[in-house]
């Protein structure tokens, strides 16, 4: 693979998203230190390690024979070739957007440098081939895992995040009256929590090909509303039936880069994805509509309602 110069590479890896390239430089963070410390000090700067910058570097010392890299023995340059050429094939499979088991397995090993799962267990939720990987049932599994590991984030991860319909959720006041800690305690571990959460989400953007719901949500036309209705769908197709509605607008907020707005009407609430240049403009909108309806919440004019307004809102989003 050697044979791919670095120029070609500085073409494909702008296209990626900078969510895809910050999981590639995660991936390089952790297989550097495999790397003799020697040739690591070559190849990498330690104060910014970028795949592009790696990349640059490799080329740059093993096309010239006569460097430095004739100081070390070449067994030992032999894992950073390893690392060099796995970076390389892991970016075609991320710039092909064919769908294939040979590209799904590439992208398997990303993520099982950077999570904590395993290529086989990745491979476990991929229940209908080719787009039919299971996000929900993964993440709800890994979820729950962590929480076993930090059992201090439990309490807060079920009550706080809505996550689950066998946890009530709790305000913060009652959160707080529950584990008899400052409030500033329980934000720092909110804050904490939540960023943990989304950093796991986003690892699974790598499958994003492989993923069946824009068959039934339409993540391009700047709104997508996740409703109990959506939720069940999801349930019995992922065989996840504790998820709920907040779990589900928190992935698929993450996944497409949108703004959620939560909206409640009686008791349920309703989940409202917007992409970030429309959440401005529509969240007064959105929480009028709430007003409005929940007075006629039982009624047949209230599904009617509902779709006159999803239309209209959705034709706005369409129009920008």
């Amino acid at each position: 693979m050697s044979s791919k110069s670095s120029p070609a590479y500085r073409s494909i890896i702008p296209t990626l998203n900078d969510d895809i390239i910050s999981l590639l430089n995660e991936y390089l963070h952790r297989r550097q230190k495999s790397i003799h410390p020697g040739i690591r000090r070559l190849v990498i700067n330690k104060t910014n390690i970028t795949v592009s910058s790696f990349i640059n570097s490799y080329n740059s010392l093993s096309n010239n024979p006569g460097g430095k890299l004739n100081n070390y023995d070449p067994a030992k340059f032999e894992r950073i070739k390893n690392i060099y050429d796995s970076l390389l094939s892991i970016i075609d499979a991320l710039s092909d957007n064919k769908v294939s088991e040979n590209n799904f397995n590439i992208r398997c090993r990303l993520l099982s440098h950077i999570s904590p799962l395993t290529v086989d267990q990745l491979r476990n939720y991929l229940i209908d081939c080719p787009k039919g990987f299971h996000l929900f049932r993964c993440l709800n599994d890994v979820f729950r895992n962590f929480i076993k590991s930090n059992p201090d984030y439990k309490e807060i991860f079920y009550h706080r995040f809505n996550f689950n319909e066998d946890y009530p959720y709790l305000t913060r006041r009652e959160m707080l009256a529950k584990l008899n800690i400052p409030e500033s305690t329980l934000k720092w571990k909110e804050q904490a929590l939540n960023d943990k959460i989304i950093s796991a989400i986003r690892q699974f953007k790598t499958f994003n090909i492989y993923f069946y719901y824009p068959e039934f949500i339409d993540s391009d036309s700047g709104l997508i509303r996740i409703c109990p209705g959506l939720c069940n769908k999801i349930k019995t197709l992922e065989s996840v039936f504790t998820i709920t509605p907040a779990f589900i607008a928190k992935v698929f907020s993450v996944i497409y880069n949108y703004v959620s707005v939560p909206i409640k009407v009686n008791s349920d609430y309703y989940y409202y994805l917007l992409k970030p240049e429309y959440a401005r403009s529509f969240k007064p909108i959105l929480k009028t509509l709430a007003l409005f309806l929940e007075p006629i919440r039982n009624t047949p004019e209230f599904e009617i309602y509902s779709k006159i307004t999803m239309y209209f809102i959705t034709n706005a989003c369409q129009d920008k």
